[in-house]
């Protein structure tokens, strides 16, 4: 199973080249959430209104290729909520990809996963800076 899972990767990476990440992702229509909420791929996370206007504001920085303050805005996310944040994590780790550095990325994505480990998305995530970064 992890080389047919490897080769997709392969196939995925030299499709999109390593740093386009935040563009395909931006290139992807989301759903519209109810107030208070981020959707991801497998659930739907409540967080308060402070902590999800800097999850929303990381994202938007990622989308502008301002990574280093996009990542700032999920910290600061992280610590105001006082908890892991799938959602933080999971774009954190986007961010750094973003700027390729997937040492980071690979961190974040982790961190991603054991907050939510059925998570498909962030198990990709990981894989694919796993990937890039050889």
């Amino acid at each position: 199973m992890t080389l047919v899972i490897s080769a997709v990767l392969e196939i995925s990476c030299a499709g999109v080249a390593c740093g386009n990440h935040a563009a395909l992702a931006a290139s992807i229509q989301k759903p519209q959430r109810p107030t208070g909420t981020q959707a991801s791929d497998d659930g739907v996370e409540v967080l308060p209104e402070r902590v999800l206007r800097r999850v929303t504001r990381g994202g938007e920085l990622t989308g502008l290729g301002r990574y280093d303050e996009a990542v700032e805005e999920f910290r600061a996310a992280i610590k105001e909520a006082g908890r892991p944040i799938f959602t933080a994590y999971l774009n954190m780790g986007s961010a750094f990809f973003g700027k390729r550095d997937y040492s980071q990325a690979i961190e974040a994505f982790r961190q991603a996963v054991a907050v939510r480990p059925n998570s498909y998305q962030a198990h990709y995530n990981l894989a694919e800076a796993a990937v890039c970064r050889r």
